[in-house]
């Protein structure tokens, strides 16, 4: 049951814009599943005053640059960053992609993305009993970094 709660107060700290407005927890998620070095070729900044679960990409001074309006869209932003400008797409088998020396490509311009719902479903409840139930922590932690990156 420790587990259980460990994960769902970490989904929350993704989801809750109380959290701390600090970058680190998503620098952390880049270098996870993108390889070492990946996040300090980003600026990640947080600014609630994009609206209710927002983010825009854009650039400064000459890096990419991801903000989110709160945790979670900033990380959602990081995964459409990657996923759009730099074409490395994680899917949900393939957690982690080593970047090496790649150079990330800075935008041009600047995108912004606004959620569209207000609620939102992730999963089912079969697939919480026929097959998260054998998983380990690092299953976990994988799943919620994936979580983390699609909004």
């Amino acid at each position: 049951m420790k587990h259980l709660y460990i994960i769902f107060a970490t989904v929350m700290c993704l989801t809750v814009s109380a959290c701390r407005p600090d970058t680190k927890e998503a620098a952390a998620l880049v270098e996870r599943v993108y390889g070492a070095g990946a996040a300090s070729q980003l600026r990640l900044r947080m600014d609630p005053s994009l609206g209710e679960s927002s983010f825009e990409i854009g650039a400064f001074r000459g890096r990419p640059c991801v903000t989110g309006s709160d945790m979670s869209a900033l990380t959602a932003g990081i995964g459409w960053y990657f996923n759009h400008y730099a074409h490395v797409n994680v899917s949900w088998n393939q957690m982690t992609t080593d970047l090496g020396d790649t150079v990330l490509p800075v935008p041009q311009g600047t995108e912004r993305r606004d959620a569209r719902q207000t609620m939102r479903y992730y999963l089912n409840y079969c697939t919480f009993s026929y097959s998260m139930a054998f998983w380990n922590w690092d299953r976990w932690a994988q799943e919620i970094d994936w979580m983390a990156l699609h909004g």
